[in-house]
């Protein structure tokens, strides 16, 4: 923090008519309902990358927390479309955490089908 705190200070410290406030945050925001006009596309994705019907994935504001949340609470968006890797023998955020090739390329494919023009 000592780190940060001194860089920003040097940085900004100096500038004439720039008041500068830093608030350490210790946890994440967690998302809302993330409803918009881009979800049933992300869905149809999700569907053709990983091999389930549409109905197979569900939005959803998320459980736990996300930076996304802060996005949300600052106004910039509301729509946030979540994806992962996360399966609940990948150990998520545990040293052992891990994924499958075949997952990465099930993610892979699934942002190219949200990204192509049909």
């Amino acid at each position: 923090m000592k780190e940060i705190t001194g860089v920003v200070e040097r940085t900004f410290g100096s500038v004439e008519g720039l008041k500068v406030e830093m608030d350490l945050v210790g946890h994440l925001m967690p998302t809302a309902d993330p409803d918009g006009p881009h979800w049933p596309c992300w869905q149809k994705s999700l569907s053709l990358g990983f091999g389930y019907r549409d109905e197979g994935f569900a939005k959803w504001g998320a459980a736990s927390c996300s930076d996304f949340g802060w996005i949300q609470k600052a106004g910039i968006t509301q729509e946030v479309l979540l994806s992962g890797l996360g399966r609940p023998e990948s150990c998520i955020h545990s040293p052992d955490e891990h994924t499958t090739v075949d997952d990465v390329v099930a993610l892979a494919q699934s942002v190219l089908a949200y990204l192509s023009a049909d």
